[in-house]
């Protein structure tokens, strides 16, 4: 392979990659770089620190403030766009004729400079980011609900921007036709994430919910699943395990066989994901790929989900689905002490080295560049 040089504008720091998107971008990274791609990354900072970790793989970083004040809530720009719009981030993209990926449409703002629309542009959709925040309404009260609401409408609003990109990268098969109405050069890119071969090693009896639980999405999963699965099941442990619960989310969780693990580092939320029993998932919306959907099915545990977790994937044959809090119950006292089949565990090692192969159709990015 030819080495090919590459812009990467991130809308966070892509380390740790312990959260949905940025574990995309992060191992998008590295499997770039083992194709021998020069990457120029650019990261907004904002709460997370610069990270050396990413100097393996990329021939430079730098580092944009991203600016949050009171009257970016009040503009007409998204407040994920409008936050990210950095005149130092633009020069630095002017410098050269490299192709530049945009992660997010958080970032896309610089496709309005007349000379990056020359330039080959390629915007990875990690959403349709509207309906997500009309997702995130729906579970919202208050202030909070007030901004998700303009936030869906102003970037309802806004897609149009992605008619200035040269190509459009989605995450799933069902969300391409959407934009391939905006954008007719839109394709499928499967989501990076890390690679490992499923063990045979035998799992530990316990439920385990993981994700970001300062997300308000995840929070309302945690909060459904403690009132209409959890109550019900008062023998079998349970782990919640993610970064910044709430004092609310925190006084919800009184059942002595529920354990709340608040924000594991990596090692440790690895060895929880490894040996649960049952991964169990829930989502009231079915937006993106849930990336924490393709850490369960890397282990030996049972996966069960709602219909959302897997809506638009090819996934849902490797997983039980339930709907209701009965259902869940039910699959849960039905599975917990048979455990994950080995000609199962097969069938899922089959898929990830095949179509969920990270370099396989990371490859196919690389001939877009």
């Amino acid at each position: 392979m030819e080495n090919k040089k590459l812009h990467i504008v991130s809308f966070d720091i892509p380390f740790p990659a312990n959260y949905g998107g940025i574990v995309d971008v992060y191992y998008r990274i590295i499997s770039l770089h083992s194709m021998g791609v020069k990457i120029h990354l650019h990261c907004f900072e904002y709460g997370r620190k610069e990270a050396l970790e990413l100097e393996k793989y990329c021939e430079k970083v730098t580092y944009y403030k991203r600016k949050r004040t009171l009257i970016d809530f009040f503009s007409f720009l998204p407040f994920i766009v409008k936050t990210r719009i950095n005149k130092d981030l633009e020069q630095n993209l002017l410098k050269n004729n490299d192709p530049i990926l945009f992660e997010g449409i958080h970032t896309s703002w610089y496709l309005n400079n007349s000379k990056i629309q020359e330039r080959k542009t390629i915007v990875r959709a990690h959403n349709i980011e509207h309906d997500y925040y009309n997702g995130l309404a729906k579970s919202s009260k208050g202030l909070k609900k007030i901004f998700f609401l303009a936030e869906a409408m102003k970037l309802r609003r806004y897609e149009h921007q992605l008619t200035k990109a040269s190509i459009v990268l989605c995450v799933k098969q069902s969300e391409i036709a959407y934009y391939k109405k905006i954008n007719q050069n839109t394709f499928l890119l499967n989501s990076s994430f890390e690679q490992k071969k499923i063990d045979n090693e035998p799992t530990e009896k316990y439920i385990l919910f993981h994700g970001n639980l300062s997300v308000s999405e995840n929070e309302y999963a945690v909060i459904w699943l403690i009132e209409n699965v959890f109550k019900t099941i008062q023998s079998i442990p349970i782990i919640i395990a993610g970064k910044d619960p709430s004092l609310k989310l925190k006084s919800l969780i009184t059942q002595e066989n529920i354990k709340l693990i608040e924000s594991p580092d990596f090692e440790t939320m690895k060895k929880i994901v490894k040996n649960a029993r049952i991964h169990i998932l829930y989502s009231d919306q079915n937006s993106g790929l849930k990336l924490k959907l393709l850490a369960a099915l890397q282990t030996s545990g049972i996966v069960l989900v709602n219909s959302n977790m897997v809506q638009g994937t090819d996934l849902e044959k490797f997983c039980i689905i339930a709907e209701k809090g009965q259902e869940f119950v039910s699959q849960i006292i039905n599975n917990i002490e048979i455990g994950l089949s080995d000609d199962s565990k097969k069938a899922r090692q089959l898929i990830f080295e095949t179509k969920w192969n990270v370099n396989q159709f990371n490859s196919e990015l690389y001939k877009l560049i």
